[in-house]
């Protein structure tokens, strides 16, 4: 469902922004 797709991009990216936060911080 589109619900679904939505669901899966918002964890995706908070993931990734959760990562990426994470290598700035060890820089």
């Amino acid at each position: 469902s589109i619900l679904d797709s939505s669901s899966k991009t918002f964890f995706y990216w908070g993931f990734f922004h959760l990562n990426t936060e994470m290598s700035y911080d060890s820089e």
